[in-house]
């Protein structure tokens, strides 16, 4: 059997636990703020949408949660720059809910010794679980979803230099030391790690890489029925989601509009601030402005633009990517995103360099006078994102898993 541990249950973090608790391999999920498919919670009528998120599709005997940090970082996130969440140090920060489930998750393994087979665990949050399970000759797996620690940091402290102005905007250059040596440390006891891309691998140190079984696992996504025909009329719409960072590469972004210095083209931001709002509308005041939003409306906001901007430095795999294209959007992407596989140039759309202003700005006017293909290369995305679901993440992360664990569970 496999325990799993992840503080909040992203969308890939459920792929797996659907995959292991179909084949029965699922001995229990331990996470921060959750619940069962069945809670008494989930049937308040207020807060019943921000409830489900953090609900899982399990039996309650197999959803063990530890609410007390993350409940109190929710609460202390209101009041600004308050001492207890201070970056790596506070109270109540992100590091401390991590190594608290940590934590707690070791000591469950501890308590499990003879039952378990492997222990599945995630950036952050691995080091003593990994630790204690390798005690117990339990295999240990890993996945990075995204570009390792100090790889990331050397590129954000590059952009720093490159874009000073930009730097308030690069939260994990203020990463520490200590945190930075613990990402290591988490990889050096992984028995399999599990990546997302052939970006997210190549990122992971020689040195430990080679003494490593490491499977790249694409990320899938969901595809959509019923595809709105979207008219070809008025300025191209072009997307870019994610947080409003120069990691998302948002001023290279905003650089190539400056260059284009067109009204046939539009740029719509989807995504959370970081810095004032006045910091972005002094690089670039043209834009319009979409908050975070519930999913179905990111969706319906996608199927309404024509394109979809994400010249990324470093990603693992892009979720936005992958539901852009089931939306329809041909994609203009740089090959740190780790969506390499999506495209098939001039059908899915485009790749271009990363720290390239002057080519995102070729392809945004190439889409503006070749509006006319656009219907045609909406197919294809489609097309494309059929072939890349959830499904194919799931089955191949059992056959990966199946030498080394299914002869014991």
């Amino acid at each position: 059997m496999i325990t799993l541990s992840h503080p909040t249950g992203n969308q890939n973090v459920r792929q797996v636990l659907q995959a292991l608790n179909e084949k029965a391999w699922l001995d229990s999920l331990h996470t921060t703020l959750g619940w069962h498919q069945n809670a008494w919670c989930l049937k308040i009528p207020w807060g019943s949408s921000h409830l489900k998120k953090r609900a899982y599709a399990l039996p309650q005997d197999k959803v063990y949660s530890y609410p007390y940090k993350e409940i109190m970082r929710l609460l202390l996130r209101y009041c600004y720059n308050h001492p207890w969440t201070t970056h790596e140090s506070g109270r109540f920060c992100v590091d401390a809910v991590y190594r608290d489930l940590d934590q707690r998750f070791s000591n469950y393994i501890h308590g499990k010794k003879g039952q378990l087979k492997g222990v599945y665990a995630y950036e952050d949050g691995a080091l003593e679980s990994f630790q204690t399970a390798q005690a117990y000759g339990i295999t240990t797996i890993y996945e990075l979803p995204i570009a390792y620690g100090r790889f990331a940091q050397n590129m954000l402290q590059e952009e720093a230099q490159r874009l000073p102005a930009w730097e308030i905007t690069l939260v994990g250059n203020n990463d520490s030391e200590r945190k930075l040596k613990r990402k290591t440390a988490e990889l050096e006891h992984a028995d399999i790690i599990i990546c997302p891309s052939h970006f997210v691998k190549q990122s992971i140190p020689a040195h430990i890489a080679e003494k490593k079984s490491i499977h790249i696992i694409p990320y899938g996504c969901h595809t959509l029925k019923n595809q709105p025909q979207k008219k070809e009329e008025g300025s191209l719409k072009v997307l870019f989601a994610g947080s409003m960072s120069q990691r998302k590469g948002l001023a290279d972004v905003f650089s190539a509009f400056r260059q284009l210095h067109t009204r046939q083209a539009e740029l719509h931001i989807l995504g959370a601030i970081i810095a004032p709002m006045a910091f972005y509308r002094a690089q670039y005041p043209d834009f319009h402005y979409h908050p975070p939003r519930p999913h179905t409306d990111v969706l319906r906001l996608m199927r309404n633009c024509d394109v979809l901007l994400l010249p990324s430095l470093v990603e693992g795999r892009a979720l936005v990517q992958l539901e852009a294209l089931s939306c329809g959007l041909p994609l203009i992407i740089t090959p740190n995103t780790g969506g390499d596989d999506l495209i098939e140039e001039g059908i899915t759309g485009f790749q271009v360099p990363i720290r390239s202003p002057e080519a995102i700005a070729a392809k945004i006017n190439w889409f503006i006078q070749h509006r006319a293909e656009l219907a045609h290369m909406r197919t294809a995305c489609i097309d494309k994102a059929r072939t890349i679901s959830w499904k194919n993440f799931r089955q191949q992360l059992i056959r990966t898993l199946q030498p080394h664990i299914a002869s014991t569970c």
